[in-house]
């Protein structure tokens, strides 16, 4: 990702514990999405080829969660520009009539259940806990290294980040917590996160995550953008700030404003800490 440029990169801390090294604001790019490799599958030429819906649903994710079509059709349209359609019905408090696309927000969260479970089933393997996706793989890589799959840590500590816009967190969910009505895209790059929250006033949530009993679903395997590595919750999903709250203020130098700012321009960037509790 972007080199380390400022010092929101170095690590944040809180008391005697740190915090993983946050990444310095990206430059000129738009979002995760221009960087965003192909995703491709061996075909029986013994040469690689762009995915079809097909292979999506014969992804070695989907066979072992056991997703039908419509699972997959919709964990894959979700990742498109399609999840404000499908999340700001969920958020209407004062909807009344039913969710205008509610067979897909139906096979959306059977579809994170089930992949959940597939993530748990990790955990008893005996082997190395890596993915089995043979004969499938991510044309591309980032300045971290080539593309893998998340899904290989369900044995892990994660901590996965959500970024917004412009937003400040009321006293109450910091004291109290939160639930997230909709569904909740997190991803476990510190960077796409950011990058999306890119503002005067970003606010990060980073939630630590210690097994798949707490952990989203790994969708990247069926996203349009497999590079945003992004791990999906349910709706419901309760967040519960863990009381760690770091804030950082930098100034724009003329050669690394983003679109948008300009030099000397202000960006503060909060960081709270929560523990996802899913329904």
């Amino acid at each position: 990702m972007v080199g380390p440029t400022h010092r929101a990169c170095q690590g944040l801390s809180s008391g005697q514990q740190k915090w993983a090294p946050l990444p310095s604001p990206p430059h000129t790019r738009t979002r995760a999405n221009a960087r965003t490799p192909v995703a491709q599958v061996m075909g029986e030429d013994g040469k690689l080829r762009p995915m079809v819906f097909e292979d999506f649903c014969n992804h070695p994710s989907a066979k072992t969660a056991k997703l039908g079509a419509a699972a997959v059709l919709a964990i894959r349209l979700y990742s498109t520009a399609a999840f404000k359609s499908l999340n700001n019905p969920l958020r209407d408090a004062n909807r009344t009539e039913a969710h205008p696309f509610y067979a897909t927000i139906f096979f959306l969260t059977d579809g994170i259940r089930k992949l959940r479970a597939v993530e748990a089933s990790k955990v008893k393997d005996k082997g190395d806990g890596k993915p089995k996706d043979q004969g499938v793989r991510f044309e591309g890589s980032t300045k971290e290294g080539p593309l893998q799959s998340p899904s290989s840590k369900a044995r892990h500590v994660v901590d996965l980040w959500r970024g917004m816009k412009n937003l400040t967190m009321a006293s109450s969910f910091e004291e109290e917590g939160g639930c997230e009505m909709a569904l909740l895209s997190t991803t476990d790059n510190a960077a796409v996160a950011l990058e999306y929250a890119t503002s005067q006033s970003p606010l990060l949530i980073k939630l630590t995550t210690t097994s798949f009993m707490d952990r989203g679903a790994d969708i990247s395997w069926a996203s349009a953008f497999p590079g945003e590595r992004e791990f999906l919750y349910p709706p419901l999903t309760f967040m519960q700030p863990t009381g760690r709250k770091e804030v950082v203020t930098f100034t724009y130098a003329d050669d690394d404003s983003p679109t948008g700012m300009k030099a000397s321009d202000h960006m503060t960037i909060t960081v709270i800490e929560a523990a996802p509790v899913i329904a």
